[in-house]
């Protein structure tokens, strides 16, 4: 591999980074005179000035732009950092017993659902014997509609008393 750089081409570029030899469009600045008219004649070392020139730009800017970031922004974020974490250790029970309560309340509603399964359908029964105008299209369903009976009605009143049980526990919650 050939080497198309003259024996001058480190004095160009070295007055380069300095920031003496070029200007921005790296045309020949402060350098000695007879620097000057070597880099008009020769094409390598031309091209090396104009590269040294940008690079010198560009470093001098990155330098002005670069640096530590303020120590108040710094500390504000590890600040917030550290006060995230420690509300979420905190609050790590009250989210674990939270849990818990609403498991325990699922297996509470399935078992006073399961107890008060007979009487809710004796009532239901005795419901359906009372003498209402137009209740006996609501009642009875047809045979070929799918679920029916006495225990798709106690489903269907259980999920509407749970709604609005849970309805008026959240309205209850965010109250509060």
């Amino acid at each position: 591999m050939r080497d198309d750089l003259c024996d001058r081409t480190g004095a160009v570029v070295a007055a380069a980074m300095e920031g003496t030899g070029a200007g921005s469009t790296g045309e020949a600045g402060t350098l000695p005179a007879e620097l000057q008219a070597h880099v008009r004649s020769c094409a390598a070392c031309s091209d090396a000035l104009l590269v040294g020139a940008v690079l010198a730009r560009d470093s001098t800017e990155l330098h002005a732009a670069a640096g530590p970031p303020a120590a108040e922004a710094v500390w504000r974020r590890t600040r917030a950092r550290l006060d995230a974490r420690a509300l979420e250790r905190a609050t790590r029970p009250i989210a674990v017993v939270r849990r818990l309560a609403w498991g325990a309340g699922a297996v509470a509603w399935i078992g006073a659902m399961w107890r008060l399964t007979p009487a809710a359908k004796d009532w239901l029964r005795e419901l359906r014997r009372l003498d209402w105008p137009g209740a006996e299209s609501w009642w009875e369903l047809p045979a070929g509609a799918g679920f029916t009976g006495d225990g798709m009605v106690l489903a269907g009143t259980a999920a509407i008393l749970f709604a609005v049980f849970y309805g008026v526990w959240a309205a209850w919650a965010e109250e509060a």
